[in-house]
């Protein structure tokens, strides 16, 4: 007798324990899906890029900006450029990108108004759930930090959806109370903080993605109609090795990577002009008649104390 007692209790105990707790699912969907593969394309790995705080639209929540300024982190976890970021003053770089992102939760709070009260009578809240909509779209400039021309101008859109479905049926029950149901199914008009900081982790990540793969197919077909063009003018000279003698312009012009000058410094064969690549692996001396003098593979210990000109 006190077995069956026992056992009544426990399946009583557990009966409880589910209405109130129920279980529920809570899922971001990609309403647009694409595949997001970096292309087997061409770029300039020399290339230094700066890039400007991205400008917030106004419109949304305001704790999105953290995601909102992703732009850089994707660009570099790509491996596109060598990015700057925030911008430096007086930092020499190639291009510079800028633009601005905007994200806002779609007006859908009708539908889980009604989802709430007096929708657990059906169970809406299980086949149907608290759904929110958000679209975060960005439009971004790559600029010739030289000559401040727009190499490319670029637009991407990422659209989830966040979906929250509760199994719980003490909903059934909560609901024939008007007041509390119409409470809970007020405040489901709008995304609490849990649901926006899922549906952020999920859509911008995307966007950046989105972008960097457009930026980054765009600069390399500029990239190689560059290289087309120096492979016709400069013929056997193009990317030609190294070699005491040669004239610096003529040299520097053919190659595809760049160099940068580093000053000039007083030697025994007098005035030099130090120039290194961009992936420090080549520094080069150049002497007053404009020719090759000599020039060193890695890095080179002279690079210390050299006066810009």
């Amino acid at each position: 007798m006190n077995l069956n007692l026992t056992k009544r209790f426990l399946l009583a105990t557990f009966f409880l324990t589910f209405l109130i707790s129920g279980c529920s699912s809570l899922k971001v969907v990609d309403l647009n899906p694409q595949p997001l593969v970096s292309n087997n394309v061409q770029h300039d790995t020399d290339i230094i890029v700066s890039i400007d705080p991205i400008e917030i639209v106004a419109g949304g929540y305001k704790d999105a900006e953290k995601w909102q300024q992703g732009l850089a982190d994707v660009l570099r976890n790509e491996r596109i450029f060598h990015i700057i970021s925030p911008s430096i003053k007086d930092k020499y770089t190639d291009l510079l990108i800028r633009g601005k992102v905007s994200g806002i939760f779609r007006h859908n709070g009708t539908k889980n108004f009604f989802t709430w009260w007096p929708g657990p009578l059906i169970f809406a809240q299980g086949w149907r759930g608290t759904r929110y909509i958000y679209d975060a779209i960005s439009d971004i400039e790559v600029v010739d930090a030289k000559s401040a021309k727009v190499l490319g101008s670029y637009h991407a859109e990422s659209t989830y959806e966040l979906i929250h479905k509760s199994y719980n049926p003490w909903h059934f029950f909560g609901t024939l109370f008007i007041i509390p149901g119409t409470i809970k199914a007020a405040v489901s008009t709008t995304p609490r903080v849990l649901y926006r900081q899922k549906i952020y982790e999920a859509v911008y990540p995307a966007l950046w993605k989105k972008m960097a793969l457009l930026i980054n197919e765009g600069q390399s077909k500029i990239f190689s109609e560059r290289i087309a063009n120096q492979k016709d003018k400069c013929g056997v000279k193009f990317n030609e090795d190294i070699k005491v003698g040669m004239i610096w312009t003529e040299f520097a012009s053919c190659q595809t990577s760049n160099f940068d000058f580093l000053g000039q410094q007083t030697m025994e064969s007098g005035v030099v002009s130090i120039y290194v690549k961009k992936d420090k692996s080549l520094r080069v001396h150049v002497g007053s008649d404009g020719r090759i003098i000599r020039w060193y593979i890695a890095k080179h210990p002279e690079d210390k104390g050299l006066q810009a000109t």
